[in-house]
């Protein structure tokens, strides 16, 4: 399966993990995540993520990310089709 994860998504395992939503989000991304990781689903990355993680304000939440963009698929938004 081909995934699109939302930025936001990335940085929530980094969220306080006190309350249960919090939580039970942050498993749903890591499970999706280990998928990603164990070759089940590939990761797809556009130009707009870079530029929003470039821009953290963290820079070890920012290296982190830039881990997923690495074993990600990138998206060519406006290919022209011949």
């Amino acid at each position: 399966m081909r995934l699109y994860i939302d930025l936001s998504c990335f940085n929530r395992p980094f969220d306080d993990q006190g309350q249960e939503r919090i939580r039970l989000e942050t498993e749903a991304v890591l499970a999706a995540l280990t998928r990603i990781v164990e070759g089940k689903d590939t990761l797809l990355w556009s130009w707009v993520m870079s530029f929003e993680n470039d821009k953290h304000p963290k820079p070890d939440r920012r290296a982190e990310i830039a881990v997923c963009e690495a074993r990600s698929e990138p998206i060519h938004w406006l290919e022209r089709q011949a």
